[in-house]
Order: C-alpha cells, then sequence, then structure tokens
C-alpha cells in the first residue's frame, strides 16, 4: 500500500508507529457497522483518556474466539495487562485493546513486527519497513503502548516510570479520540473507523454475554 499524501508519512515517522496497518482485512461480506455520528446512541467510547467499559472475561474471550492458538494463560496475562496499566495512566483501556487487536491481528503477527518483540502497538514500525521496537517482557511492552496512547491523548505527567522510546517525540494532547489518530499514529485515513469497528464488535460480544 502506498502512502498518498507526504505529511501522514512524515507523521507515521516522527511518532515512530506503524505507518499502515497489514492486519485488518475486510470482507466483502462483512457488515457495514453504523456512521460516527451516530457513536452517543451505540456509546462508544471513542476518547483516548478515561475509562473503558469492557470486562476482563471480555477482553480474554475476546482474545480466545478471534486466535484459538493463543494459550489461556497467554489470554489472560494480555487482558489483565492491558486493563491494569490502562487504569494506571488514565487511559481508555476499550480503545488500547481494540488497537492491540487491530495492529497485531489478535496476537498473530503477521505484519512487521514479531511477536519476540513484545511491541503491540506497532512501535517503531514505519513505512520504510523497520520492525519497530523490542521490549524485554509482555507488560513493558504493553505499557509502552498505553504510554504512547497517553502521550497523545493528554499532557498530564505518566504515573509509573517511561518506557517508550517515542513518548517525548508526540506533541502532548494532539490526538483526543481515536478518531484524531488517523495521520498520526497510521496513514491510514480510515483508521479510527477501523477502531471503532472492533470497539463495536467487542461490545456486542459482551452484551451479548449479559
Amino acid at each position: 500500500m502506498k502512502v498518498r499524501h507526504g505529511i501522514f508519512l512524515a507523521l507515521g515517522l516522527l511518532c515512530g508507529c506503524t505507518a499502515l496497518v497489514t492486519e485488518y482485512r475486510r470482507s466483502r461480506n462483512e457488515p457495514k457497522l453504523p456512521l460516527p455520528e451516530r457513536d452517543r446512541q451505540t456509546r462508544i467510547s471513542t476518547r483516548i483518556m478515561g475509562q473503558g467499559r469492557l470486562t476482563l472475561t471480555t477482553m480474554e474471550r475476546a482474545l480466545g474466539q478471534n486466535n484459538p492458538q493463543l494459550s489461556q494463560e497467554k489470554i489472560q496475562e494480555i487482558a489483565r495487562a492491558y486493563l491494569e496499566e490502562s487504569r494506571a495512566e488514565g487511559v481508555n483501556h476499550d480503545l488500547a485493546f481494540a488497537q492491540m487487536s487491530l495492529e497485531t491481528g489478535y496476537l498473530r503477527f503477521r505484519g512487521q513486527v514479531r511477536a519476540s518483540q513484545n511491541n503491540f502497538c506497532g512501535l517503531g514500525a514505519t513505512d520504510d519497513g523497520a520492525h519497530g521496537v523490542s521490549f524485554r517482557s509482555v507488560r513493558e511492552g504493553i505499557r509502552a503502548h498505553i504510554q504512547h496512547l497517553k502521550a497523545y491523548g493528554s499532557r498530564e505527567a505518566l504515573k509509573n516510570p517511561c518506557v517508550d522510546p517515542r513518548f517525548h517525540f508526540v506533541s502532548r494532547g494532539s490526538a483526543r479520540t481515536l478518531y484524531d489518530l488517523a495521520g498520526r499514529w497510521a496513514s491510514d485515513r480510515h483508521y479510527g473507523e477501523k477502531l471503532r469497528e472492533r470497539l463495536i464488535l467487542f461490545y456486542r460480544l459482551q452484551n451479548s454475554e449479559s
């Protein structure tokens, strides 16, 4: 996929995130989800900062259903880390979890980033083919993801020590909602809509459990 606008590439390289998402593929038969202006009616959590609504059980179920090869231990580790790290920094864990699922293809890692890198958001993986940053552990990689989201969504200081090597390259508070990440986190102008579609799927899954 070619980047159509030079500014998107420059911004992608600046923040050090994926300049395009390679894991997402829309099926011809996939139903079209509600338009963005209906977010209030469908209660979509579009803001980066704030409290998410997904339960730990729903997050674990979403990973297990979409990637049956994952062990239950890995599923629990990933889901719990996203919940805990997001809450520590005041980040919307629904959005962070949805972004991880999109960037990694539900932890299949078939794009530029490899599973061994513990990089769950494409940090440092850009259009020029760079594989991105590697982290020492799952927890550290998830913490870096949450911190990078906070860099965009808020000007508040981090609660935990900074492990995101690209944190200081972000214009603080420049992306308050998932839609603002298009052209910043990724060059794909539909990036926000793709994240939103994941959120809707997860909320529907959670509603089916009640």
